[in-house]
């Protein structure tokens, strides 16, 4: 199950980075930036609303999102730190 786990997590990491290094030789790395982080703040909102948590069950929902957001926000920062360097 890890190797299934490991597999997932790259080629999330290589999706994101892939649509992130285009999107940023195309409109620059704030916009690349933008949606996975308004993504993940938007998902973190909802999920907090819905559950009626306190500060300390928000919290812990902010920890485990970053967890499985984790791949998606490097693959991003890969993608636009590429793109950045091979503009020059």
């Amino acid at each position: 199950m890890h190797g299934f786990l490991w597999a997932v997590g790259g080629a999330m990491v290589l999706f994101a980075g892939v649509i992130s290094f285009f999107v940023t030789r195309r409109y620059g790395w704030g916009a690349a930036l933008a949606l996975p982080v308004a993504a993940l703040a938007a998902m973190l909102a909802m999920t907090w609303q819905e559950g009626g948590l306190d500060l300390r069950g928000g919290l812990a929902l902010l920890r485990e999102a970053l967890v499985f957001a984790a791949p998606v926000l490097l693959g991003t920062l890969v993608g636009i730190l590429l793109a950045r360097r091979w503009r020059g």
